[in-house]
């Protein structure tokens, strides 16, 4: 009699225990089982914008993706003188002195993915770039960009990426003529600001 209330009992224990097994495996991350070649652990970018030595600039962007949908950018930039911006527009497009020698230059946007898990695929957010330049005169231009950007990021094998960005919005250029030499005919402060569109189209890793 008492082996039969045992083996009862074992076997009601057992029969309970099934489904508290399967919903415990039902609440796991079942993607830790499947091989997709580390696909769904990247968050970083790092990539660079092709266009950008039209404009004379040279950087680096990175992208960390933070949570299902938001994402994070920062671009650090180097600034050179105009040579292949002056075979499109004119030196004085903005000022008539304006003569770049060099400057620095950094970004940020936040940017929200809307298909896919950050920082893959199609993206929008706003972008605020700023720029220092200094002049051969001596004097500095700061440069303010607040634009509101649509974005794309497309693997290209297991690492390599393609992205572009296309922006809209304000442009604020501010001349700084105060450290030119004094006799100078520079004005020590001059605004220029105008609607302002943004282009990128770039290739980077990711990882």
């Amino acid at each position: 009699m008492l082996r039969v209330f045992c083996l009862s009992w074992g076997v009601a224990l057992l029969w309970m225990g099934i489904p508290t097994a399967l919903l415990a495996q039902q609440d796991e991350d079942l993607h830790k089982y499947f091989d997709d070649g580390g696909l769904s652990a990247r968050k970083n970018i790092v990539s660079t914008n092709l266009l950008s030595p039209i404009s004379g600039v040279v950087g680096l962007r990175y992208e960390r993706g933070i949570g299902k949908r938001f994402a994070i950018e920062v671009g650090a930039y180097k600034l050179i003188p105009f040579y292949l911006y002056e075979l499109i527009l004119p030196i004085n497009f903005y000022f008539s002195y304006f003569e770049p020698k060099g400057g620095w230059g950094i970004s940020l946007s936040p940017h929200v993915y809307f298909f896919d898990k950050a920082p893959e695929y199609h993206y929008m957010g706003p972008r605020y770039g700023f720029r220092k330049h200094s002049l051969q005169n001596g004097a500095t231009v700061a440069v303010h960009d607040l634009t509101i950007d649509y974005g794309f990021n497309a693997f290209l094998g297991k690492h390599f990426m393609f992205c572009y960005d296309l922006g809209v919005g304000y442009r604020r250029m501010i001349f700084d003529g105060s450290a030119a030499p004094a006799m100078s005919y520079l004005p020590r402060l001059e605004t220029h600001g105008s609607l302002y569109s943004f282009l990128s189209i770039g290739i980077g890793v990711m990882f």
